[in-house]
Formats: C-alpha cells, structure tokens, sequence
C-alpha cells in the first residue's frame, strides 16, 4: 500500500510522511482490533501497524513481494486480488488501491463483515459520495455506508504523481434497519443489479 517501489502494477505509492502519519491517527488502532490491510506492499506501513493490533491480516496479489511479506513474524498474508476472494472479517480495513478498481471494490465492500474502512481513494468519488450525487457508484455507497472526509491529498504526495487529486476518508457499514425505506428498496435493487428494474422489484 505505501511502498516506493514504483515499478509494481502501475500503482502510485504514498511517500509523504505527513499523510501517512495522519493514516495511521485516523485509523486509531486498538489491541484488541482484527485488521485487513489491503495492497501492502513491501510492508512499509505492515510493520507500523503490527504492534498496535491484535492480528494483522494483508492481501497483496503481487506474489513478488512474498520476499519482503513472509518475513514479517505473525503475519497473514493472502495472496490474491481483493476483487476474487471473501475479504475476512475484521474490525477495520486499511488501504489505498488503484482508483481504476474502486466501483468493483465498494461492491466488495457490500458483502464483507468490518467496522471501519479507513482509505485513500480518488477525490472526484469522494466529493460525490459528500455531495450525494446521483451517480450509480455515489448512490450504491451512501445506501450502505457513511462515509468521513478526512483531508485532501496532492499528487506530490505520490510517487509516481497521479493525474488527479487524492482524499484520505472512511467508510463505516450503515445497518439496514437504520435506512429509510426508499434507500432500503434501492440497497436490495443492488443485490438485483444484474437484473431488468421490474424483475429486481419482483425478487
């Protein structure tokens, strides 16, 4: 997630010390917490957040990195794209993925047990999901979570630079019953997504 190795599947890597130490105070890791860290990386930030935490698991799809991750004692490590696997249950998720992979991701997100995302994602999503646009993704994430603008983040704070500018937020489950009705219909219609609207409204 926060390595500077800029040659792994054409991501862009957090070098800046500021916002990871904001990451990290975001996160407010407790000893008793069961954590996910998705994109780890070589381990950079793996290693910070181990001491703090009562087990640490990570998922990186880059099995290269096996060099680096296996090493780190009483670590979990799954190798393996977030996107084909049943993320493990947990108290918190962390990570920062490539912004091409958010929508599949968030749908992701849907069917995994946590208690708070704490993420780097593109900050165009993020003013939608704030602005409650009616875009298919802002719509699909306000229904299921409640999201926390945490801060923006610059290119420079990449290496390499993405072309867009980053934001630092959270995400926490928002349970059905808390939902108004309308947005309840529009939570099960995403289960039915693949459907016509009035074979979904039938299901």
């Amino acid at each position: 997630m926060f390595t500077n190795d800029t040659n792994l599947l054409d991501q862009h890597f957090l070098i800046d010390q500021s916002i990871k130490d904001l990451f990290l105070q975001t996160c407010d890791f407790q000893p008793t917490d069961e954590v996910v860290e998705i994109g780890p990386g070589k381990g950079t930030m793996t290693k910070l957040i181990m001491p703090w935490v009562k087990k640490l698991t990570v998922i990186e799809r880059d099995q290269r990195l096996a060099l680096y991750l296996d090493s780190i004692p009483n670590l979990n490590v799954i190798y393996a794209s977030v996107l084909n696997i049943n993320i493990p249950p947990c108290d918190k998720i962390v990570t920062s993925l490539p912004y091409s992979i958010t929508e599949p991701f968030i749908y992701q997100l849907t069917k995994s047990k946590f208690k708070k995302l704490i993420m780097l994602c593109g900050n165009r999503y993020a003013k939608s999901v704030m602005n409650k646009d009616t875009s298919k993704l802002s719509v699909l994430t306000n229904t299921y979570f409640k999201m926390t603008y945490i801060k923006d983040v610059p290119p420079t704070c990449f290496k390499p630079e993405p072309r867009v500018m980053s934001s630092l937020v959270t995400l926490e489950p928002i349970a059905l019953d808390y939902l108004k009705i309308n947005d309840q219909i529009i939570r099960l219609l995403f289960q039915y997504r693949y459907l016509k609207i009035k074979n979904a409204l039938k299901e």
